[in-house]
């Protein structure tokens, strides 16, 4: 036989399918969530389980704190209030707020934690000292009993002391009310010469420094001639608009003027006059050194003329009169080019103006040599000949009572007269037009000075507004800092405290009620809740599965049963051989009844009653599992059922003992001999119910379990009985177990409330898990009857033991006497 699969898909181990997780198997668990080994703790259970705990720690706790309530003596209480805030009369006439009024919007929890602080504690005993030294205040007891609370949300707070002593309560919050109310004053002052030193430190700073912005204001209107900064850019614009405008009519006139230059200088041309020549003589005319270098220059051409009649060329006087000329004539040139700018051309080279050849002309003619022309012959030389040297006056001698020469001269005067008219007119406007190109020009750098002031305009005002800022700034606060010295010192002046008394503390007549009831309900609550956190730290040290629902959380595993605690000496008084029950104790009849209802659950873990062989196994040794596996047998034989029941704990055995059974022989020897099994087993329970025994411990039980021969065994053992029930050693630190399970068709866990088994179940199921071991599910053994609540429905029931016996058993014997 060997493992496989069946047709229908199943598993099979040999020829036998192995149940689904579906049917009690161990149910599938995702890697990274095996079961969880915390809980939460149920306070209910804790206190149903420990309650004598709880007592014994809550009760002590109790008493010792009513005893001390009880034996309290009698106290007093004395009180006092004091107004908060409460304005001098000063600071009501002038209106100042003055430093009480910041009081008010102070914290009072901060007020308070200053009014309750060691140094003003200290005060208030330094004044009980001096007037009662023989009441000896404590500091700390002050402390200690001393209560400052504000009333309501109102200004006022409230002082209360309490002692045994009424006159030592009255005195107390009789000094600490008067050192509140001087320390009320003091702090009042403190604050107001802080105040002021702080001003005075300022003041100077902050005038200091609206000197200089003031200086820095002058220095600035100074530097760029400002009277007012606002409206220079409308000034500047306007005068900028009246420039633009007269340059505008200035241009207009110059125009003017040029054009009546240009027609008279082109009237000029016409008459045969050239218009620069005559600016350039007019010029010369008016220099005083031209006109006397001319006039010696004519004194000598004239006397050159002349000598030159007496005497031959090449004479020394004659030569001497030419070199003198030519000097002169050379000053003349060089005083023209100092005075117009320009040397004098051949045309317009210096010459004897018309007015001296006039005066010059008569003289040669009326001279003793007699020179003469002839009429109307023409002139020896040109008059337009170049250069002073070549200059020879021409002039024509009128015969006499000639009509014709009268005529020509009298329109040559109109015409010189025209000219000369001319002349001046266009000197004139030559002079104006100088003048006007010389204003437009200044009126130009006017306005382009203008539109330099007007773009520098922003910047200065800029500068103005913050310097303008800076001086306002500085001048509030001066003004701020000169105002609240003059409040502070007012209110300085002011010797009325802040803080008034509203209720001056009284002797206390009467004892203060105490409150006992409630003094003795906390004190009782307080022991239990001890008692209570004592209890819970010994249920988180208890490693122990506490509960049902605590067991289901942490394992993952179907429940099969819930076990109840039962004495030893009862579990031993077992059914006899006729299977009938001892009616006597109650709790043996819960756990038979607890028994036949894991039964139930293992005889429908799997379809088609697959499950037949099943090991039952623990964590741990003393956890029950085999006393369940005889008390499991022994129903199933009551209820009809072939069973066989076999201790495969070779190290430990127990069913040997709870039979009353010899172990000479047994599984051990079965295995290790070819004795046949059926010469080793006993019968109980009208012969349904067989029993092997472990036999002789061998060295090695886990060779054994582990061998063919086991498996063997197992086989026949199923085709004889119904069900083949294995008792297996623990779980932890052995693998007998587990090499039995995976001859089975699966494993039962026992485990037990009363082990502090949590940490080993849970590594045991992972364990199994990994062997592919089908866990059944698990029995939950040694369960507390009064403490958990899944076995407080039991009680239901015990009342109908003793004279009804359950129908349940009843109708599966008559079921199975008729099978068989």
């Amino acid at each position: 036989m060997q493992d496989g699969l069946r047709d229908d898909g199943r598993l099979t181990r040999g020829d036998r399918p192995l149940p689904q997780s579906g049917t009690g198997g161990l149910p599938y668990t995702p890697e990274g969530t095996a079961p969880q080994t915390g809980s939460s703790v149920n306070l209910l259970s804790i206190i149903q389980k420990r309650w004598p705990i709880i007592l014994i720690v809550g009760l002590p706790i109790f008493g010792l704190s009513a005893l001390r309530i009880l034996s309290t003596p009698p106290i007093y209480t004395s009180r006092s209030a004091i107004l908060l805030g409460a304005s001098s009369t000063s600071s009501q006439i002038i209106g100042v707020r003055g430093i009480e009024g910041d009081l008010r919007n102070k914290d009072y929890s901060t007020q308070i934690q200053i009014l309750t602080s060691t140094p003003l504690l200290a005060d208030a005993i330094e004044i009980i000292n001096k007037t009662d030294p023989e009441l000896k205040p404590d500091i700390n007891k002050i402390s200690n009993k001393l209560v400052v609370r504000q009333v309501g949300t109102s200004d006022v707070l409230t002082v209360s002391y309490t002692d045994g002593n009424p006159k030592v309560a009255n005195r107390v919050v009789a000094a600490l009310t008067e050192v509140y109310v001087g320390y009320s004053l003091t702090n009042q002052q403190s604050r107001v010469r802080n105040a002021l030193k702080f001003i005075d430190d300022q003041l100077p700073k902050a005038q200091a420094s609206l000197d200089r912005v003031s200086e820095k204001l002058e220095q600035f209107a100074i530097q760029n001639r400002l009277i007012n900064v606002e409206t220079s850019a409308g000034n500047a614009a306007g005068v900028r608009a009246e420039r633009t405008a007269t340059i505008q009519a200035q241009t207009i006139e110059l125009k003017r003027r040029e054009t009546e230059y240009q027609e008279i200088s082109r009237q000029l041309v016409q008459l045969g006059r050239d218009p620069s020549q005559h600016l350039r003589d007019t010029v010369l005319s008016q220099d005083p050194g031209y006109a006397q270098l001319l006039s010696q220059l004519q004194a000598a051409e004239l006397q050159y003329d002349i000598e030159r009649i007496r005497y031959q060329d090449g004479a020394p006087p004659l030569e001497a009169l030419r070199d003198r000329r030519d000097k002169l004539r050379q000053l003349v040139n060089d005083r023209i080019k100092a005075v117009t700018g320009s040397a004098p051309t051949s045309t317009n080279s210096a010459k004897l103006p018309p007015s001296s050849v006039a005066d010059v002309a008569p003289g040669l003619a009326g001279s003793p040599i007699g020179l003469s022309a002839p009429a109307g012959a023409a002139p020896t030389s040109p008059t337009a000949s170049s250069g002073i040297g070549s200059f020879v006056p021409s002039f024509t001698v009128p015969s006499n009572g000639s009509t014709t020469a009268t005529a020509q001269a009298a329109g040559q005067t109109s015409q010189n007269q025209y000219i000369t008219q001319l002349q001046a007119r266009l000197s004139q406007l030559q002079a104006e037009i100088a003048i006007q190109k010389a204003y437009i020009a200044t009126l130009q750098a006017t306005e382009a000075a203008l539109d330099a002031e007007i773009r520098r305009i922003p910047g200065l005002q800029r500068e103005f507004a913050e310097l303008q800022r800076q001086y306002q700034i500085n001048s509030t606060i001066v003004n701020t800092l000169l105002s609240r010295a003059q409040e502070l010192t007012i209110t300085e002046a002011g010797e009325t405290a802040p803080w008034q008394v509203l209720e001056p503390a009284s002797l206390p007549l009467q004892p203060t009620p105490q409150d006992h009831p409630r003094k003795l309900i906390l004190s009782l609550l307080g022991g239990l809740l001890a008692g209570l956190g004592v209890a819970y730290l010994l249920e988180r040290m208890d490693r122990r599965i506490r509960s049902v629902d605590e067991a289901k959380e942490l394992l993952k595993l179907p429940l099969f049963g819930v076990l109840p605690f039962v004495r030893t000496e009862v579990l031993r008084s077992l059914p006899d051989a006729d299977g009938t029950e001892q009616q006597q104790d109650v709790s043996f009849r819960h756990f038979r009844e607890a028994v036949r209802s894991l039964v139930l659950s293992l005889r429908y873990a799997g379809p088609s009653q697959d499950v037949r062989c099943v090991v039952l196994s623990s964590a741990l040794p003393s956890e029950g599992k085999s006393t369940v596996s005889q008390a499991v047998a022994e129903v199933m034989a009551e209820w009809g059922l072939r069973v066989l029941l076999v201790d495969a704990d070779m190290r430990q055995p127990k069913q040997h003992k709870l039979y009353g059974l010899p172990n000479a022989t047994g599984l051990s020897t079965i295995i290790a001999t070819d004795q046949a099994w059926t010469e080793c087993t006993n019968s109980f329970v009208g012969g349904r119910l067989h029993v092997i025994t472990a036999g002789p411990p061998p060295p090695n039980p886990s060779v054994l379990l582990y061998s063919s021969r086991m498996k063997t065994l197992v086989e026949e053992w199923r085709a004889h009985y119904d069900y083949v029930l294995i008792d297996s050693p623990p779980l932890v630190g052995m693998t007998d177990a587990t090499s039995i399970s995976l001859l089975a068709d699966g494993i039962l866990l026992v485990v037990s409330t009363r082990r502090p088994n949590r940490d080993a179940i849970v590594n045991v199921v992972e364990e199994l898990r990994i062997s592919q071991v089908n866990v059944l599910g698990f029995a939950l053994n040694q369960v507390d009857m009064t403490s958990d609540r899944y076995y407080q429905y039991y009680a239901y029931s015990s009342r109908y033991y003793g004279a009804i016996q359950s129908p349940l058993v009843a109708s599966t014997s008559e079921s199975t006497s008729s099978n068989s």
